[in-house]
């Protein structure tokens, strides 16, 4: 019977996402807020899942010695030092559409807040003030509405 790869997952992540991956039976995922509360397990972890709020960096991956791979649920690799993680031998990846839904929705919120002067009013409300006619926005309907920006 072979073992297990121990993979640590590290920073906070979708409860649905959590329960798809953990029925994996060749894989034990072990769970924290943080890297460093991971710790424990360092000398048998193979693999990391992380956010941007996790660095991969020569001191991390040094306290790691048998790790193999690291999976970034983010689109880019800012928070790793892929230098020493090519000298490591350890395979660096990432999941670029993890955010596309998330980062959809913002946009749109931002359009709305911005119709409404919702900044503008929270302000107001921060101070008790509440000037109605500075506020008055505008609708989207009947309104062209476009988006230019970068990105999925």
């Amino acid at each position: 019977m072979s073992q297990k790869t121990k993979v640590l997952i590290a920073n906070r992540f979708d409860h649905g996402t959590l329960l798809q991956i953990q029925n994996d039976p060749d894989i034990e995922f072990i769970y924290g807020k943080k890297i460093h509360d991971l710790s424990e397990h360092f000398n048998e972890a193979q693999g990391l899942i992380v956010r941007s709020s996790t660095k991969i960096d020569k001191d991390l991956l040094s306290s790691i010695p048998n790790l193999k791979f690291v999976i970034t649920a983010t689109s880019g690799f800012d928070h790793f030092d892929l230098d020493e993680m090519a000298a490591r031998k350890v395979e660096a990846f990432h999941i670029p559409e993890t955010q596309s839904v998330a980062a959809a929705e913002m946009t749109i919120l931002m359009m709305m807040a911005a119709c409404r002067k919702f900044s503008l009013a929270r302000k107001q409300l921060e101070k008790g003030i509440w000037e109605r006619q500075i506020l008055l926005g505008r609708q989207l309907t009947g309104q062209n509405l476009g988006v230019v920006g970068l990105g999925e």
